[in-house]
């Protein structure tokens, strides 16, 4: 599927801690421990043109079937205003598959499934984990089908970030519409919106150094 997200970034915690008191309880509330990967030569990292990661969704609001292991790759990223569109392919993962890829008794591409198969193949090599980073996710109702994603993303170093996402899922979903409806809640809260925000990949990579 290609994924289109806004994504804007807020000033600082105070602007975050607005929004999590005024916007009230959460559709949902999860937390996401994002594991990357690359090569032993590091040949995404050189690249950056694909993003490979294993996504662990924990639920914080009491709804424990929602937990979920997921592989995902990014690639065929354009940004614009905000406005990010990627080719996005996911696979569900056992926890039993990424218990042997956790504790490194298995590359991530040697399990027997086809999304793990092909990024072998594009890699050129086996993938193995090479940082995480933690995201508090609370997603809110906009109406006609979109949801703000608010976000709370604690980088390598200790650094953490503040930031808005809207999905833009359905086919009359636009960008301009998103945004619209972003600034009228954040200017009922008092919220000044922030600037456009580079993807999570891109600053795990700059918080690495």
């Amino acid at each position: 599927m290609i994924e289109r997200e806004l994504k804007l970034g807020l000033a600082d915690e105070a602007a975050y801690a607005t929004l999590v008191h005024g916007l009230g309880t959460p559709l949902h509330h999860e937390r996401q421990t994002n594991v990357y990967f690359d090569t032993r030569r590091s040949t995404l990292l050189a690249s950056r043109a694909l993003m490979v990661r294993v996504r662990l969704s924990e639920p914080l609001d009491g709804t424990p079937d929602a937990a979920s292991i997921e592989l995902t790759a990014k690639d065929r990223a354009q940004t614009s205003g905000g406005l990010t569109c990627s080719r996005e392919r996911t696979e569900p993962l056992t926890a039993s598959a990424w218990a042997e890829v956790h504790q490194a008794r298995r590359a991530l591409t040697d399990l027997e499934l086809p999304l793990a198969a092909a990024l072998r193949a594009e890699a050129g090599d086996a993938l193995h984990p090479i940082g995480s980073l933690v995201n508090e996710r609370r997603t809110y109702d906009l109406g006609e089908g979109y949801r703000l994603e608010l976000d709370r993303t604690e980088l390598p170093g200790g650094h953490v970030d503040y930031e808005l996402e809207v999905e833009l899922r359905a086919p009359h979903h636009t960008a301009e519409e998103a945004l619209r409806r972003v600034q009228a809640l954040l200017a009922r809260h008092g919220v000044e919106p922030g600037p456009p925000t580079t993807p999570k990949f891109a600053r795990f990579l700059d918080a690495l150094g």
